[in-house]
């Protein structure tokens, strides 16, 4: 066996979703419990990112980078969907998609940037046998500064509400990795990068009518902050490789983040038991 399989990975979204509670991460990655459930809301992310995704690496023009992600996203729904409620809207979500595609010029990008990359991955090594894994959805690099710019394409139903989301060291994070991460890949110098998310929202805000709006969300990544991030991961790795800690939100008086879990309602998953029992066979 190649020792690429012996390495142990983790990212972001296993990350975020340790953070968010433990025992989903253990029902999720280490017991591998069914809960997949069809999600429009994915399916629409999905065909939005690889439409732009294309629309930079293949400069594809607007009319092709929508025709793109109607044929992707319907496909999407169509497969999978059809006994679903949210199947209803799948013309909403159609009509939305275009018009925010209709605001992301992409083929304009090269005016400004030289295209670097697109799901840039990154394997990059934290301790030992630890490394960190992650895809940078566009990466660019600006034709005067010859800095680098790191980008998160967001879809969204509604804009961020900014000051809770800087709020958040868990949110916060993911850029922080992949800023810190890409430029040890690269050997860059961290301050030659910048990272912000675009926020592509289907509307443009509650109360208000229609669809489409655009938010470049700047990220603190100070020295600091980024030395406090980097250290919470190395202990969130060590809590769930070693130490093995799967504690439940809803135990931890978090139950905010059992809203949209697909095991809340589940019994034989997720009880009000700390050291709960599960036997996969009787699901």
């Amino acid at each position: 066996m190649s020792s690429e399989y012996k390495n142990i990975k983790i990212s972001y979204s296993k990350y975020s979703r340790y953070k968010e509670c433990g025992h989903r991460y253990y029902l999720e990655n280490i017991i591998k419990a069914p809960d997949f459930i069809p999600s429009i809301y994915a399916y629409f992310g999905d065909a939005i990112h690889d439409s732009l995704r294309k629309g930079v690496e293949y400069k594809l023009n607007e009319e092709e980078r929508i025709n793109n992600f109607t044929y992707m996203f319907k496909k999407l729904v169509m497969d999978n969907m059809k006994d679903y409620p949210d199947f209803n809207r799948l013309e909403e979500f159609t009509i939305q998609g275009i018009d925010i595609l209709k605001l992301i010029p992409t083929e304009r990008l090269s005016e400004k940037y030289i295209f670097i990359g697109s799901e840039e991955m990154i394997i990059e090594p934290m301790y030992k046998d630890y490394y960190f894994v992650g895809f940078i959805d566009l990466v660019l690099k600006h034709k005067k500064t010859g800095k680098y710019t790191i980008i998160d394409w967001k879809t969204s139903t509604y804009p961020w509400d900014l000051e809770s989301k800087n709020k958040d060291k868990t949110f916060l994070s993911q850029m922080i990795f992949y800023k810190y991460f890409y430029a040890t890949k690269k050997k860059i110098n961290l301050s030659d990068i910048e990272c912000k998310y675009v926020v592509l929202s289907r509307m443009k805000s509650k109360g208000i009518e229609g669809n489409g709006y655009i938010q470049n969300v700047e990220i603190d990544t100070s020295e600091e902050l980024m030395e406090e991030t980097l250290d919470d991961l190395a202990k969130t790795t060590r809590d769930i490789f070693i130490k093995k800690l799967f504690k439940k939100a809803k135990l931890e008086k978090r139950k905010e983040s059992c809203k949209y879990c697909p095991f809340k309602d589940s019994y034989q998953l997720c009880n009000s038991s700390v050291n709960q029992k599960i036997d996969l066979h009787s699901i």
